[in-house]
């Protein structure tokens, strides 16, 4: 999930069809610009979705090391705990992730704030809070990008050892039919 900040419209995508391509533009990021945790956490996602969970591990840490309270790198965190050990161990990330998530929520656009808890409140068990969430998004006038990350963040969730197969087809299905309405754009593209 990657929260929209103001004036962020140069962000690289949350994601690239080629892994490839995309770790080595993160690669040549990195070598121009070892300090990019935005990189970083980039890089951690396409090694987490590729299972190199060492690999995405390092980078989180060494993200980290440079901004701790980054809500993007919180929510990558959690999702690679959840793939490396399933959701009963990551219940800690996921709680920090909601902690860090209210006290800087003002990182994230609105859509964002009401989405990323969807997938959150899903790994945590809490159904009911997740599906209150999916309505309550609907309510945002959600912009296309938002929404396809929540439907793949959930996606992502799935195999993973812990969650109710029946409540993620519950959640999946409505920001489906939502991201079906909504026409991929500008703010799409990143």
């Amino acid at each position: 999930m990657r929260g929209r900040r103001a004036g962020d419209r140069g962000r690289p995508p949350p994601y690239r069809r080629d892994a490839k391509a995309a770790l080595a533009d993160l690669d040549r990021v990195l070598g121009l610009r070892p300090d990019s945790s935005l990189a970083l956490e980039s890089r951690a996602r396409c090694h987490r979705l590729a299972g190199r969970y060492a690999e995405a591990a390092a980078d989180i840490a060494r993200a980290a090391a440079l901004a701790d309270q980054d809500l993007d790198l919180a929510f990558e965190y959690a999702m690679l705990v959840s793939g490396m050990a399933g959701l009963v161990e990551a219940r800690g990330p996921w709680a920090a992730f909601e902690a860090l998530l209210e006290e800087h929520g003002g990182q994230w656009d609105a859509q964002a704030r009401v989405a990323a808890p969807i997938i959150s409140r899903a790994a945590l068990g809490d159904g009911a809070g997740a599906q209150r969430l999916v309505a309550e998004l609907a309510a945002t006038r959600p912009y296309w990008q938002v929404v396809d990350d929540a439907v793949r963040a959930l996606d992502e969730l799935a195999p993973i050892p812990g969650p109710d197969p029946a409540l993620l087809a519950a959640l999946r299905a409505p920001l489906t039919e939502l991201r079906t309405a909504l026409e991929p754009g500008p703010a799409a593209l990143g």
